[in-house]
């Protein structure tokens, strides 16, 4: 295999990385995978658990080729936790390089062993995918704000955060962002209807023994239905990835109403 310094003209050819089972609980064995997915510059494919990815720009050097997919793998991986609440982990495994100055039908694309850790991004789901969690579909942009709210979908999901305590605070964000303290102005600029935030203000009043916000009696008496616990935890990463759009600039997602969760 030839070293590094011997190939004159490198471009790399592709990256393969090992998708992990980061948590005893995520077995993607059974899991559809994609058979093509686009990442930014790179056209990526699954060989059973590993992903392989050719870039559509040119690379001379292995790591910028790293670095760049690597962007969009944490990417890829933090998407995936808001919309479905699966944890994504890519090791890197190689990187195959071809030297240009050889004969088209000689090039050896062997490349170098680049072995290193990469993507870790952690919390607990109870079952297995069914279909790999898609790539984003717009050029998603962690800020801040979407950090944030991500770690609060993380809490909830892991039972760190109270269903209504966590809704209550996506909510209050939400309407302080995107509404100046009107939900429905918010609810406009999330392209939900006037509803969906003026029911889960609603929801996040009861006093749930289970799921409330704190110990204290609030305006709504009583637990919450099996359906109505269910529609607040459909409805709050919906309202993330919502407003992960609004931080992209990307397209809104379609219309959604309090029947439609």
């Amino acid at each position: 295999m030839p070293r590094r310094e011997e190939v004159q003209r490198p471009r790399v050819a592709s990256l393969t990385y090992r998708l992990e089972a980061a948590d005893p609980l995520i077995d993607f064995t059974a899991t559809a995978f994609p058979s093509e997915v686009r990442l930014g510059g790179f056209s990526c494919r699954f060989e059973g658990e590993r992903l392989i990815a050719a870039p559509t720009e040119h690379y001379s050097d292995p790591e910028d080729a790293a670095d760049a997919l690597e962007g969009e793998l944490q990417m890829w991986a933090s998407y995936s936790e808001i919309v479905s609440g699966v944890r994504l982990a890519f090791e890197r495994e190689t990187v195959r390089v071809l030297d240009l100055d050889e004969p088209e039908d000689e090039r050896d694309q062997s490349g170098y062993s680049t072995v290193r850790s990469a993507l870790r991004v952690r919390y607990n789901v109870m079952n297995s995918p069914e279909v790999f969690p898609e790539a984003p579909p717009f050029r998603f942009v962690e800020t801040e704000a979407i950090t944030r709210l991500r770690r609060v979908l993380r809490g909830q999901r892991s039972g760190e955060y109270p269903l209504l305590g966590a809704a209550e605070d996506i909510r209050t964000d939400l309407k302080v962002r995107y509404g100046g303290g009107n939900s429905d102005v918010a609810a406009n600029c999330l392209n939900v209807s006037h509803g969906v935030l003026r029911e889960l203000g609603r929801l996040c009043a009861s006093n749930d023994p289970v799921h409330r916000r704190t110990l204290k009696s609030t305006p709504r008496a009583g637990p919450l239905s099996d359906e109505e616990v269910g529609w607040v935890r459909r409805l709050l990463p919906e309202l993330v990835e919502r407003a992960a759009r609004i931080e992209a600039s990307a397209p809104p997602a379609p219309y959604l109403t309090k029947d439609s969760v």
